[in-house]
């Protein structure tokens, strides 16, 4: 290794003396795969060009040269159709990596059956003792393509060429899991798990499939199994943190992710999780976590968004519209940031200021534009509207709100009053009965705001 290393340095020192005396390399083409590779390596792509430039001036058809230039073209923004006219132009392809290459310029491309030609190409042409790595890739790139058909075809080819080995069984489950074939999924790794209990990898897949699909206590008991094989894997801890987190056991989320912390102490992500948790047991714990990610990650918009509504629910919406106005200047562009900029402002401006209101209205209609099944967008919108009397805007709003999976904050109060306003009797049954059912004191806050309603109500159980 030390031999290689003082090989390429005087590479390279001879590559630099030439290019600055402007005179011609005599490197081969070996030699200038060794000089690009180290630029790429070390983060110089502008060296890595030129180098490129010199050695296809010298060696215009070189396999390995063009297979350099292809691979800097594929990190390229829409660098793939650049990429994969190189690689078609080699007069005879006889690298393997050529091969691969072109597949996944297909793939990328979304021309799945070309890049099986190729794929299958390229294992034809690999060493035996290549054979097993080659397929997994393959896999891995088909199954992070969304490929999972395609993908499946190379784990089974594996599971038939290395039988005694996991590594296939856990890349057949993981596309599995991913095209939603969630019981044969996990089917197959608890035959793994039967075939030998302390697989690390086998645990940790069947804990991710288990978050993904929400179902959070049996991935907590996959992180616990992988915990105590693997004390020390801090990813798990993390992850089984978030899962308590999402189940609202904010203890133990707490619990964990400070374990957590004691290892880690640079993830936002985990800090802002805390903070959030803290909200429910330690306010100024929360306050403090908040500022310190503000204060060491300003670049996250999370922090500032987090932070707001600390404030907000501490009753103090101007203070919280204080901390969004700073967020704006440095997010100008974000559409959660603009969100709550229009959410704060309405909620401090008095029904009497149309002006301000409709400003509101119009900054909430560009988020909705942004993401325009955004279930809390609508919810706000509408009590925008119902500010101005606009039942007909409200009831539009709410009821997607409501179609996207809102249903907190009195939702089905606001529906029932806007339907029966709005003369749509059926529906105001309707949402009558989801708003009692829902809301203890529904009964109450719709009697008190459309009596005849209740009237109506009555008659009809009389009838």
């Amino acid at each position: 290794m030390d031999n290689f290393d003082d090989n390429i340095q005087l590479l390279i020192k001879e590559y630099f003396e030439y290019s600055q005396k402007n005179i011609p390399h005599f490197f081969d083409p070996d030699d200038y795969v060794d000089i690009i590779e180290y630029f790429i390596d070390n983060d110089m792509m502008p060296h890595a060009r030129q180098a490129i430039a010199h050695a296809e001036k010298k060696y215009p058809d070189q396999e390995i040269i063009l297979d350099k230039k292809a691979e800097i073209l594929f990190a390229e923004p829409q660098g793939y159709p650049k990429a994969l006219k190189v690689l078609l132009s080699i007069p005879d392809p006889q690298e393997s990596m050529t091969f691969g290459m072109i597949a996944e310029c297909y793939v990328h491309l979304k021309k799945i059956d070309l890049a099986i030609q190729y794929f299958d190409t390229l294992l034809l042409k690999t060493d035996n003792d290549l054979l097993h790595d080659t397929i997994i890739d393959i896999a891995n790139i088909l199954t992070d393509n969304e490929y999972y058909q395609q993908s499946l075809k190379y784990t089974e080819m594996g599971i038939n060429l290395f039988p005694d080995d996991s590594t296939f069984l856990l890349l057949k489950s993981a596309a599995l899991a991913d095209s939603g074939n969630i019981d044969e999924a996990l089917s197959i790794c608890n035959s793994l798990i039967d075939r030998d209990p302390y697989l690390h990898e086998v645990w940790s897949l069947m804990a991710t499939i288990y978050m993904n699909t929400d179902h959070l206590t049996d991935a907590i008991r996959c992180f616990d199994y992988l915990l105590a094989i693997t004390p020390d894997d801090t990813d798990a801890l993390r992850l089984k943190g978030f899962c308590h987190y999402r189940l609202d056991d904010y203890s133990s989320a707490i619990t964990t992710l400070e374990k957590y912390c004691t290892s880690v102490t640079d993830d936002y992500q985990t800090l802002l999780t805390l903070a959030f948790c803290h909200m429910h047991d330690n306010p100024s714990r929360a306050k403090q976590l908040f500022l310190t990610i503000i204060d060491n990650y300003p670049i996250y918009p999370e922090a500032f968004t987090g932070y707001a509504e600390y404030l907000y629910y501490d009753q103090s919406p101007k203070e919280a519209l204080e901390v969004i106005n700073r967020a704006s200047l440095l997010f100008p562009n974000d559409t959660i940031i603009r969100y709550f900029k229009a959410k704060y402002t309405l909620d401090i401006t008095p029904s009497t200021d149309i002006n301000t209101i409709l400003q509101c209205i119009d900054k909430l209609n560009a988020c909705i534009d942004d993401q325009p099944k955004h279930a809390t967008f609508h919810y706000t919108i509408a009590t925008a509207y119902i500010k101005i009397n606009q039942i007909a805007q409200a009831y539009k709003h709410f009821t997607i709100a409501y179609s996207n999976g809102y249903t907190q904050d009195n939702i089905f109060v606001y529906l029932s009053i806007a339907a029966w306003i709005l003369t749509d009797n059926d529906m105001f049954v309707k949402y009558y009965h989801e708003a009692i059912s829902h809301y203890s004191n529904a009964h109450t806050l719709i009697a008190n705001i459309i009596p005849d309603a209740i009237t109506y109500l009555d008659s009809l159980e009389k009838s």
